[in-house]
């Protein structure tokens, strides 16, 4: 059964246990390109909910940053924080908390090198809002930081 949304692909609604093989993959049918998906996908890409549900999702990998960021669990921290700003990237909070790991990660390890990770961070938040003064002494504190520890080319 073909089905249209606006400007979106034919899809072709398959029940899932008959055709596992083909789920995602193009086919032709009937002179158009189409990929078989679930009926279930369907239903909860067209609904409001669904997108409505993403900020609250991005929002709970943002506390479980700050969870492992408790615990000292760096990497875990930033991995959290990545999947927040992927889920929701007009959250510039998201942008500016991976940015302050990096610097937890750089004053925890002594490496200044995730200073650069931290400042280059910042200015992607940044350009987001840039009417956020708080971004603006996040920057400039992590500048300070960098200065403070030695030299360190900031340069890609």
């Amino acid at each position: 059964m073909g089905i249209t949304f606006g400007e979106w692909n034919l899809y072709y609604i398959a029940d899932p246990a008959r055709s596992s093989s083909t789920l995602g993959n193009p086919i032709y049918l009937g002179g158009y390109l189409v990929r078989v998906i679930p009926v279930a996908m369907i239903i909860v890409l067209c609904t409001e909910e669904f997108w409505d549900f993403i900020p609250f999702v991005a929002d709970l990998h943002a506390r479980g940053a700050l969870d492992h960021l408790q615990f000292g669990l760096y990497d875990d921290a930033i991995g959290e924080a990545k999947l927040a700003v992927r889920l929701y990237p007009l959250e510039e909070e998201y942008l500016f908390l991976l940015g302050k790991i990096y610097e937890f990660k750089s004053d925890a390890q002594g490496d200044p090198r995730w200073y650069k990770e931290a400042i280059s961070t910042y200015i992607e938040a940044l350009r987001f809002n840039p009417r956020e003064r708080n971004g603006y002494a996040r920057l400039g504190d992590a500048y300070l930081k960098v200065a403070e520890k030695g030299s360190l080319k900031m340069g890609g």
